[in-house]
């Protein structure tokens, strides 16, 4: 599929997963986002961590860049400048996140079922969800935990043109939900892997605090307990080896609405 022209988008950035060897950069990071149109966009490959300061976006946080659409088959797929990124206002969570979820709203879909008939017929990869049922928090041992040796060439060899920092490291479990969708058509208990750059950051912050007697209780405390009684909500994409294959590429978890006074 041909690229398309360059063209200057705002984009809200919503989601970014953690970063992973590339040949171009190094290392990259696929993000994501809903443009000014409510289109959303996913841009790959962004070399996050070798962005200067000032274009380091945060979630939730519009940008400004040249993008144009890649040649990745996914409609929503694009490819970016980087040095383009101009950093915007950031959306905030006041009243209950009401401007976040108004984001969101436009791009709700039923069951993980309605989103792969969507991509089968070529209209989307990408959606939101909310889990009916959150049934576990899985956490796997990979069963390669340590990069193979064409990753580790690829994050080598980014060395010559980028300033020295930390390696990037492999993250030795994989990080599931299993749910039910919030669909009575839908029969199905998924589970698919978290890909957010929050779940990972977060085993490594909790392994550093706690050890390793300690960071698996308190990751189990964090996306087991607190965030289920949330109002959880699921942004998706599909994976470009697996068109037919849905990861968790971000989490939202406002406050669950009030519920009325019956009394």
């Amino acid at each position: 599929m041909p690229t398309g022209p360059w063209e200057k988008r705002q984009v809200l950035m919503v989601v970014k997963a953690y970063p992973n060897p590339e040949d171009e950069y190094g290392e990259a990071c696929c993000t994501a986002g809903v443009d000014d149109d409510d289109n959303w966009i996913r841009i790959w490959p962004i070399p996050f961590r070798d962005l200067r300061p000032d274009q380091k976006f945060k979630k939730w946080q519009w940008i400004t860049a040249t993008v144009r659409k890649s040649n990745d088959p996914r409609p929503e797929s694009h490819e970016l400048q980087p040095d383009t990124i101009v950093l915007g206002d950031v959306v905030d969570t006041k009243r209950a996140w009401t401007k976040r979820l108004a984001v969101l709203a436009p791009h709700y879909v039923k069951s993980v079922e309605e989103l792969q008939e969507m991509q089968k017929n070529g209209a989307q990869t990408m959606g939101t969800i909310r889990p009916r049922e959150v049934l576990a928090f899985v956490i796997e041992e990979r069963d390669d935990p340590n990069w193979k040796a064409v990753q580790a060439a690829q994050l080598n060899q980014q060395g010559l043109f980028t300033a020295p920092k930390l390696a990037l490291e492999r993250i030795p479990y994989k990080f599931s939900y299993r749910f039910t969708c919030d669909d009575d058509k839908c029969k199905t208990i998924h589970k698919l892997q978290i890909l957010d750059w929050e779940v990972a950051e977060a085993y490594r912050s909790w392994r550093a605090k706690y050890g390793p007697d300690g960071w698996e209780a308190a990751m189990h405390l964090k996306f087991s307990q607190e965030l289920p009684g949330k109002d959880l909500i699921f942004n998706l994409g599909n994976y470009i080896k697996y068109p037919a294959r849905f990861g968790i590429v971000g989490i939202v978890y406002p406050p669950k609405p009030a519920q009325p006074d019956d009394s």
